[in-house]
């Protein structure tokens, strides 16, 4: 017996005939033979071959779905229908259902095909790729597909919600995430930081605000949400935790020669920046994107202190558009030695403003050598001001 199973494995037709030699009632290797008679073209030794098969072994599911794809291909939608659903009857796996699903496909038979895609989906704990992929070759319908082949289970919808994400099908994401939202786990927040840099990606800025609030709102992100219209536009501004460069989180710069790290003070948490002299000339340190509305006065306020910079440190604040990369003004920092101090910028956004990205950075200061000290910041925030200087025009100071 165990030299059959062994023959049968390896499914050439000169070891399936060794293996029914030595076990002739053996219906798995009757099976693959009558497959292989089918590939061959000799149909009618195929179908005698699949159904003695299966009248050796009725509860074989592999031999009925041989036989029901041998009815099929001869043309007996029928006969084949009814050994698939045979199948489906001796062994309820993923794979008799994922057949018969496939089969319905083929004959154009979308309700039976939905129903047995549910079933076959409902027994599999596994990777659900295949069956998304094989929806959208078939039909290209988001809504339809969420609605009849999307059992709304919470595993299932995270692996969809997935699959719509890494295969660049943002906006189909929007209806599985509304079946997600509600009951957020600790396990959806890289999902949901996923979607909203999707999002941002496809400039659907209102669409990732209201994600990354909901991330917020159920305490998977330690910050409040983020609310344009009452003044509500940066994230992590006191530097309360540390900065992950997701969504609307701060995005610190990976650059050689110089350091950054978190500290806590008696005045509070701190950023500082350590310059070691064998960096860049010019690079960013610190951005972020911000939601802003269009042809709004903004404010940035900071505190920063300096150690063993020059008076002219190199160091600015810069906000642009994020969307169109207009620069809208710039705030350039003396050395602060002594103490805290206080700066700000004042930049007026564009008429179609949505998204601006607020940087902090270092620019090699012409007649001096590259930094060597530190920088600290703390109690960074943007809020809308009045206007106060004409169109076009910006206002910055760090002294």
């Amino acid at each position: 017996m165990f030299l059959s199973e062994r023959l049968i494995e390896t499914g050439s037709e000169q070891n399936l005939r060794k293996a029914l030699r030595l076990a002739p009632l053996n219906a798995t290797a009757w099976s693959q033979f009558g497959a292989l008679l089918e590939n061959r073209g000799d149909t009618e030794s195929a179908a005698k071959t699949l159904q003695h098969a299966v009248d050796l072994d009725r509860y074989d599911s592999g031999a009925l779905i041989n036989l029901g794809l041998h009815w099929e291909i001869g043309g007996e939608p029928q006969r084949a229908e009814e050994c698939l659903r045979e199948a489906v009857r001796v062994n309820g796996a993923f794979y008799p259902r994922w057949v018969l699903a496939n089969f319905y496909l083929r004959q154009g038979a979308a309700e039976a095909f939905w129903k047995a895609m549910q079933d076959a989906m409902s027994v599999r704990r596994a990777d659900l790729t295949s069956v998304f992929q094989l929806y959208w070759r078939a039909y290209d319908d988001a809504d339809e597909i969420l609605q009849k082949g999307v059992l709304d289970r919470p595993d299932i919808n995270r692996q969809y919600c997935d699959f719509l994400l890494s295969t660049g099908r943002v906006p189909a994401a929007a209806g599985v995430w509304k079946r997600i939202a509600p009951q957020l786990q600790a396990r959806d927040l890289q999902l949901g930081l996923r979607y909203v840099e999707a999002l941002l990606a496809q400039r659907q800025i209102e669409d990732g605000v209201a994600v990354w609030n909901r991330l917020c709102e159920a305490k998977l992100l330690p910050y409040q949400g983020l609310d344009p219209a009452r003044g509500r536009l940066l994230t992590n501004g006191n530097f309360a935790a540390s900065p992950s460069a997701r969504g609307f989180d701060w995005k610190v710069g990976e650059n050689e020669g110089i350091n950054t790290a978190l500290l806590a003070s008696s005045a509070g948490p701190e950023l500082r920046i350590r310059f070691s002299g064998a960096h860049a000339e010019a690079v960013d340190l610190l951005s972020q994107l911000a939601p802003a509305a269009a042809g709004q006065v903004y404010q940035l306020t900071f505190r920063y202190s300096t150690a063993a910079l020059p008076p002219d440190t190199g160091l600015y604040w810069s906000i642009q558009d994020a969307l169109s990369g207009e620069r809208l003004g710039e705030a350039p920092l003396a050395a602060a030695e002594e103490a805290w101090k206080q700066g700000n910028l004042l930049v007026r956004t564009g008429p179609h403003s949505r998204l601006i990205r607020v940087t902090f950075a270092y620019r090699r200061a012409e007649g001096t050598v590259r930094a060597q000290g530190s920088v600290s910041l703390a109690g960074v925030d943007i809020s809308p001001a009045p206007s106060r200087f004409p169109s076009g025009q910006s206002r910055g100071a760090g002294t």
